[in-house]
């Protein structure tokens, strides 16, 4: 094959190489219609919308919250989840609760809540090695009045060792009439235990109530593979929304 033939054949490939990347990387800036993308009518009437975004270079969604009462959008927050998990992020429970708004990822990771002075804050629910519940997000705030030695007493209660560092939720569960949101948790030897919170009139706190241990199946309570999503055991109340994308 002759030289000239050659190159022309690796400029035309190297070009073509280019633009296949520009296009892809193009396509990553831009937002995608097709992310998971979902607006709801509440029982108060209000809407509520959360949608995913995917940063460029990025394999990891970003889910945001929004809120209209009125008029206008009411920016409520928003997360990451990465690797796979990242499919079911976006699964949450909304309930008004009289003056409130109660919006909880299903996994029990974060609860937003509309106060009562009609203000967003994000409660995050993970148990901390140590320190105060619990880490504070950019608009978190600790999720209880506890201090380090009771939720040391808390991790005793649930066999945590300090090692295992913090422990995650697997399913958080609310009823409206009650301000009640319950939280289930596994320790490393697959003992689920639940602790029960009050949310207050204003919804500024949540007040720890009690944990108790319940019995855990993985074939029964969890969704199975690939993800073994937690499974509620109350049925969802007529006020709230379900909102799942991947299940």
């Amino acid at each position: 094959m002759p030289n000239s033939l050659k190159i022309a054949i690796c400029s035309v490939s190297a070009a073509a190489l280019l633009f296949v990347s520009f296009r892809w990387f193009s396509s990553r800036a831009k937002p995608d219609v097709s992310y998971p993308d979902r607006t709801v009518q509440l029982s108060n009437s209000a809407f509520l919308r959360i949608h995913s975004t995917l940063p460029e270079l990025s394999s990891d969604f970003v889910w945001k919250l929004s809120y209209r009462a009125n008029s206008g959008w009411e920016e409520v927050d928003d997360w990451v989840v990465e690797g796979q998990m990242s499919w079911y992020g976006g699964n949450i429970l909304a309930c008004p609760a009289g003056k409130l708004v109660v919006v909880v990822r299903t996994d029990g990771s974060l609860v937003f809540v509309r106060t009562e002075s009609v203000q967003w804050k994000t409660f995050h629910m993970e148990i901390p090695e140590q320190a105060p519940f619990p880490e504070l997000g950019v608009k978190g705030t600790n999720f209880s009045s506890l201090e380090t030695p009771e939720i040391r007493k808390l991790r005793s209660r649930m066999s945590i060792e300090d090692v295992q560092g913090r422990i995650f939720p697997r399913l958080a569960q609310f009823l409206p009439d009650t301000r009640e949101l319950w939280v289930d948790y596994l320790n490393g030897e697959d003992r689920r235990f639940r602790l029960r919170f009050l949310l207050s009139a204003d919804g500024e706190k949540l007040e720890f109530m009690e944990i108790q241990e319940r019995p855990f199946n993985r074939a029964i309570d969890t969704s199975g593979p690939p993800f073994f999503l937690f499974q509620p055991d109350k049925s969802v109340p007529p006020v709230c929304n379900k909102i799942e994308f991947f299940h």
